[in-house]
């Protein structure tokens, strides 16, 4: 089963390559949440890309 997990291991590592080349650049410091909130902007981002 380590063949497999190897592989998934993989795709993780690609995209986070993807999103850092993606979203690199970008200046999140005028992006501002409450304090409550357990987001970054650029986790949200990310995670609006990925669920799109």
């Amino acid at each position: 089963m380590s063949h497999r997990d190897s592989h998934v291991r993989l795709q993780v590592v690609c995209l986070q390559q993807c999103l850092r080349w993606l979203l690199a650049g970008i200046d999140w410091s005028a992006i501002t949440f409450r304090k409550d909130c357990r987001w970054t902007p650029k986790t949200l981002v990310a995670g609006a890309l990925l669920w799109a």
